[in-house]
């Protein structure tokens, strides 16, 4: 895990414009062979990545909240949703909700998640590698790899089994 995440570090930022050309890409590719080698490498990624290591998303992304997430925050918290958002959220520059302070709030000192049992869906899904239409989401794929390092592994292990 460890020479994963070294190699994450040392070339996320370099590789970032060619990953993106990479995964844009993929459009051109069979949409069902792609999602497949996706969700395989992404199965694999996450039995050798253990994002407690990392806790990079949490640093410095702020996933969407939607009002689901705040309810089911609320009631974990055992305060009201009017303190959640109060507390804990803020409105983006497209009005959506957010966490409203970087590192996340509930991000404790060991990455692990405080409510992680009541976490925003955005957060449980995250970094939707797993998710069907792969090559759909080269935007967010392609910044992700120089979030998250299991995202990087998965880029880096699919370009040698789609050519």
């Amino acid at each position: 895990m460890e020479e994963i995440i070294k190699s994450w570090q040392a070339n996320a930022e370099k590789d970032d414009e060619k990953n993106f050309y990479f995964i844009r890409s993929l459009k051109m590719k069979d949409p069902d062979k792609v999602d497949r080698i996706a969700k395989e490498l992404h199965e694999e990624a996450f039995k050798k990545i253990d994002c407690l290591k990392c806790g990079n998303c949490c640093k410095i992304s702020t996933p969407l909240v939607l009002e689901e997430d705040i309810i089911r925050i609320a009631d974990f918290l055992k305060i009201s949703e009017a303190e959640v958002k109060e507390k804990y959220l803020k409105k983006n520059e497209w009005g959506e909700l957010t966490m409203n302070a970087l590192p996340c709030p509930f991000l404790e000192t060991d990455n692990s998640c405080k409510i992680y049992a009541a976490r925003p869906k955005d957060c449980q899904e995250f970094p939707h590698t797993h998710k069907d239409r792969f090559a759909s989401r080269s935007y967010g794929h392609s910044s992700n790899t120089v979030v998250c390092p299991a995202v990087y592994y998965i880029v880096e292990n699919m370009k040698k089994r789609i050519r």
